[in-house]
């Protein structure tokens, strides 16, 4: 069983397995408040040619095994791959 954030537990898959994940970035949320726009960027250059996106939480603290955060966080689909609705996406969340 593999133990970390959602955004470790994706890229352990993603990298180690052969479990199929969608393409994937992680944005941490100081490095999005610092550079949005640059962060926004990245994100559409990684996942470019996507039709919708997906846009998670993830915490270091969310799920344990002695509590879940489960519903606690926002998940918002069908993102449109473009800069403003990435950027207002990751903001809610």
């Amino acid at each position: 069983m593999f133990k970390g954030t959602k955004a470790q537990v994706i890229e352990k898959l993603y990298h180690d397995t052969d479990v199929h994940v969608a393409p994937y970035y992680i944005v941490s949320s100081s490095d999005f408040f610092y550079d949005k726009v640059g962060s926004v960027k990245k994100v559409l250059k990684t996942v470019s040619g996507a039709s919708k996106l997906i846009v998670r939480s993830s915490c270091k603290n969310e799920d344990s095994s002695d509590s879940s955060c489960a519903g606690k966080y926002e998940s918002i689909l069908n993102v449109e791959p473009a800069e403003e609705s990435l950027c207002e996406a990751i903001e809610k969340v």
